[in-house]
């Protein structure tokens, strides 16, 4: 059987930049360039007569993009802020900052996709956008991103890419009087991380297995935290002699932090907590491991 279609039965329905007509029985969809367009299900329905028109279900409709909201006339940044301040990253490898703005009015908010970002030394760490940074070679460079007249910075160092390695903390309780061993109480692991005297510094996403030891007669409090990026913290509080071990998560960027408080009147302080970056009491050492010796 043979349709004739009227011209006034025809109907066009708008998608996107491209008109959608349905003809005849036999329904087919075309966009301005000529070919079909339409993607998802349709549903039929009789229109009078034998024009019928096509209707896109939900699915094939254009998901449309979310928009961030503009801040309300006279709302003004007044600061803005990177997180993490510092982070470390790999060669080849990305690492993400984060923008947040304060506004005269609204507060506090996230603008990490409207910032505009670079690199003091792009070819160090280039910008992937939003934020985002990789790893080109070996150095450091400053993070910038600016919005609406204000900027923040923050710093990357780029390292190349290592192999798990030893490392001990190394405590001595009597740093002033007797004999420094650096024996007293150790903390000893292997991962994927960049060591100097002033930091321990996570490379990789990893799990570290943390086994303290007790070589002195004088006991003591020990606190070990594993810091950030962001808000991130992980802390556990213990005495040298219980000689614990732990799982630590390290993620990539994150930094070890230990704390070390010989008791009153068994080491040379008064019960004052001493971090392991003073060199006085404590060495922070590459595939050493103070663990035998007293």
């Amino acid at each position: 059987m043979t349709h004739k279609i009227k011209k006034s039965s025809v109907r066009p329905a708008l998608k996107g930049s491209c008109l959608l007509f349905a003809v005849g029985i036999a329904a087919s969809t075309f966009g301005a360039c000529g070919k079909s367009d339409f993607s998802g299900s349709s549903k039929v329905k009789p229109n009078g007569g034998n024009a019928i028109v096509v209707t896109p279900t939900p699915s094939a409709l254009p998901t449309p993009m979310a928009t961030p909201i503009p801040p309300a006339p006279g709302d003004v940044i007044e600061s803005l802020e990177v997180t993490p301040a510092s982070a470390v990253v790999t060669v080849n490898a990305t690492r993400a900052f984060k923008a947040f703005a304060t506004y005269s009015i609204s507060g506090r908010r996230e603008v990490t996709a409207q910032g505009s970002w670079s690199a003091v030394v792009p070819t160090t760490g280039a910008s992937q956008g939003n934020g985002v940074f990789k790893g080109v070679r070996v150095g450091s460079t400053g993070i910038k991103v600016t919005l609406d007249g204000k900027s923040a910075t923050a710093s990357l160092q780029v390292v190349s890419g290592v192999a798990a390695q030893r490392v001990g903390v190394n405590f001595e309780d009597h740093p002033f009087t007797g004999d420094k061993d650096f024996n007293d109480a150790v903390l000893c692991f292997v991962g994927k991380v960049a060591v100097s005297a002033a930091s321990v510094v996570a490379l990789e996403d990893q799990t570290i297995t943390g086994i303290v030891t007790k070589r002195s007669a004088c006991d003591a409090d020990m606190t070990i935290s594993i810091v950030g990026p962001g808000s991130y913290s992980w802390t556990r509080q213990f005495r040298a002699s219980q000689q614990p071990t732990y799982e630590m998560p390290f993620d990539a960027g994150s930094r070890l932090e230990v704390k070390f408080n010989p008791d009153s009147g068994c080491g040379d302080n008064a019960r004052t907590e001493v971090n392991m970056y003073n060199s006085q009491w404590a060495q922070i050492l590459a595939n050493v491991c103070r663990t035998t010796g007293n």
